[in-house]
């Protein structure tokens, strides 16, 4: 699941093991460090995306 950043900046592993910075409001993927990701949520840095609204579908005229 995605995670929205609520700290200023945060430092995650990628899949590679290189770290990765995010800002404020940004979106962390799945598929980052699950062991990275899980410490940011407990400290409050971290917090579970909710998911994007699709467009409703308009019927064919």
């Amino acid at each position: 699941m995605a995670h929205k950043v609520t700290a200023p900046l945060v430092s995650v592993k990628d899949p590679a093991g290189k770290n990765t910075y995010f800002y404020e409001g940004a979106t962390v993927p799945d598929g980052f460090d699950k062991g990275d990701v899980d410490r940011l949520v407990e400290a409050g840095m971290l917090e579970k995306a909710e998911p994007e609204a699709k467009p409703a579908a308009r019927s064919a005229k």
